[in-house]
């Protein structure tokens, strides 16, 4: 694969842009590892405006690891009912089980072994190990991809195999060593407010001056760009829930769909109503970015860094 990327990145003026312009969200004032590991669940496939009120509701049900390993999982899922993508839910109380049993209730710092748990890929191990431990651990997620891609020249669809693990390769070899909760953090805020998918923010960007696609002009600013945004988000559905499309829809599993509202990247429809075909670029257009991390941006990447 022909890449064109910088060898040593000054990430100075991204850490000082963070630390500047960084949201004043709930979960960043806690280095707590089960806060930030729920926050981390929650952003898969979900805006940040509406995890906010979730997140909060989650803690006060379920304070501490040890309280959602011994909740009923009726009560699980009731708080996070609305939420969607309920195996989520299921796979966090599992883990904390998990957790409670194998590691006398303390969540490891090890990525391979967060990796273990339910529910836990290669993007959450990473985030929970570099926002919790400030373990050397580089995180990949849809925003973190689209940035990579247009700061190294990299033109092939991010959702390749082989593109995911240069960017990978990238993200690790840029990493600051110590500096992996602010470094990361700061790259996946960069992805979510200047490095848009479309129409990118490249005159307020930290990085512009190193960046790739910003000398290459228009051109360069579609690497990373979204592709089949709401059939890959979809496909991405249908691995959660193979079997049950009402719960991949966000309906509550065991429970009647008629009559009420179902959830579905970017908005709601009522339940039982088939919703009319859509041309994907349509579709991603009406939905927007589905998620926090980036999902819907990245194409037919979307939620891989979930598992």
């Amino acid at each position: 694969m022909a890449l064109c990327y910088i060898a040593a990145m000054d990430v100075r003026p991204l850490l000082r842009w963070y630390s500047r312009n960084a949201r004043a969200l709930p979960w960043r004032r806690t280095r707590n590892p089960y806060r930030i590991w729920v926050s981390e669940v929650m952003l898969q496939q979900t805006r940040v405006e509406t995890v906010k009120p979730y997140y909060a509701r989650w803690l006060r049900a379920f304070p501490t690891l040890q309280a959602l390993a011994h909740a009923r999982s009726a009560d699980v899922l009731r708080v996070w009912e609305g939420l969607g993508y309920y195996a989520r839910a299921h796979n966090l109380q599992r883990a904390a089980r998990v957790v409670l049993r194998s590691h006398a209730g303390r969540v490891p710092a090890d990525p391979a072994l967060l990796r273990r748990l339910p529910g836990v890929g290669a993007y959450t191990a990473a985030a929970i190990a570099s926002i919790a431990f400030d373990v050397d651990a580089a995180v990949l997620d849809g925003n973190v991809q689209r940035v990579l891609a247009r700061l190294h020249g990299v033109r092939q669809p991010v959702e390749l195999p082989r593109t995911q693990r240069r960017l990978q390769q990238l993200a690790a070899q840029q990493l600051p060593p110590g500096k992996a909760a602010q470094y990361n953090q700061a790259m996946m805020e960069l992805g979510a407010l200047v490095c848009l998918p479309r129409n990118p923010r490249c005159s307020a960007c930290p990085l512009r001056l190193q960046c790739s696609a910003q000398r290459s002009g228009p051109a360069g600013a579609a690497a990373g760009a979204p592709r089949q945004a709401a059939r890959a988000a979809l496909r991405c559905d249908r691995r959660h829930h193979p079997a049950r499309r009402a719960c991949a829809a966000g309906a509550t599993p065991g429970r009647q769909t008629a009559g009420r509202a179902v959830e579905f990247p970017g908005g709601k429809r009522e339940a039982r109503r088939r919703p009319a075909r859509l041309p994907a670029a349509r579709t991603a257009r009406r939905a927007g970015p589905a998620c926090a991390r980036g999902c819907a941006s990245a194409a037919a990447a979307a939620c891989l860094h979930a598992f």
